[in-house]
């Protein structure tokens, strides 16, 4: 089969889920997190697939819109205070307690731990409190416990599948060689099938993927920088976390007694697909 009868196959048998990977290579949008690159992608797209010839511009402007350096914290807070609210792009995670019986947001980019959030937020992103999610936060002033009003989350617009139905992914495999589907799965984790000849080879490479399904599995890779280790787990999912230098504090492993909040060990077990953690 021909490259354009295997590209026709995917978009035939999962439209509107192709996605150009390449694209997400670019510097403009190699900042964020891969699954999020590719919605933007997926999202400023033409319909064939392309990009119109200010794609990659609309992206960028995106990006500054909504993804500011930590270097602009203030300068956002000052925008809180004199537009009443902003939008910001960023991985959110909220918290449940119940002493006083209400939930707080996390906002990394002002750096603050305990945020109001609006109840139907929650409700209608319960993943934000299953460790967290990436999406477009809509952050201004709520009204509070106290009656008072303080900064929040107003909206909130997920950049990542709430639940992941594999039922139609099963019923397409029958359309797919046994080739074309190790082939897609490699495409998939961001990977060039053809630089891989082999099938052995081939199935090595997915074998890496075994501890984000089983339960107690665990993998050993070992070889210079710049290999490869890393990259799948920092872009497959947003479950695993990549600890950069192997320099991390076992409070940041175990538990902050400072903030309070479980470390990656603690918050990230407990079942297959729920998370792994690799030194790069």
């Amino acid at each position: 089969m021909s490259e354009n009868d295997y590209q026709q196959k995917l978009e035939t048998h999962f439209p509107n889920l192709v996605v150009n990977k390449r694209y997400s290579a670019r510097q403009e949008i190699s900042k964020i997190p891969r699954f999020i690159s590719e919605y933007l992608i997926a999202k400023f797209s033409t319909p064939d697939g392309g990009f119109a010839e200010d794609g990659f511009q609309r992206i960028n402007d995106f990006l500054l819109n909504y993804r500011p350096e930590h270097k602009d914290r203030e300068w956002i807070k000052h925008r809180i205070m004199s537009e009443g609210q902003v939008k910001l792009l960023d991985f959110f995670e909220a918290t449940t307690d119940l002493r006083t019986g209400r939930h707080a947001v996390n906002i990394p980019l002002l750096n603050i731990p305990n945020a109001n959030v609006a109840p139907e937020v929650i409700k209608e992103n319960e993943n934000l409190l299953k460790g967290g999610m990436w999406g477009l936060a809509t952050v201004g002033y709520l009204k509070g416990t106290s009656d008072k009003m303080d900064i929040g989350i107003i909206q909130f617009v997920p950049f990542q599948f709430s639940r992941c139905s594999l039922s139609n992914f099963q019923d397409q495999r029958q359309h797919f060689t046994l080739s074309e589907w190790l082939d897609l799965l490699i495409n998939t984790i961001g990977l060039d099938a053809t630089a891989y000849p082999s099938f052995q080879q081939k199935l090595i490479l997915l074998s890496r993927l075994i501890p984000f399904v089983e339960d107690n599995t665990f993998l050993v890779e070992l070889g210079p920088p710049g290999t490869g280790k890393t990259f799948l787990f920092d872009k497959i999912s947003s479950y695993s976390q990549v600890v950069s230098g192997s320099v991390i504090s076992p409070a940041a492993l175990f538990f902050h007694g400072v903030t309070k909040k479980l470390g990656v060990f603690s918050s990230r077990t407990g079942g297959a697909g729920e998370g792994e953690v690799t030194r790069g």
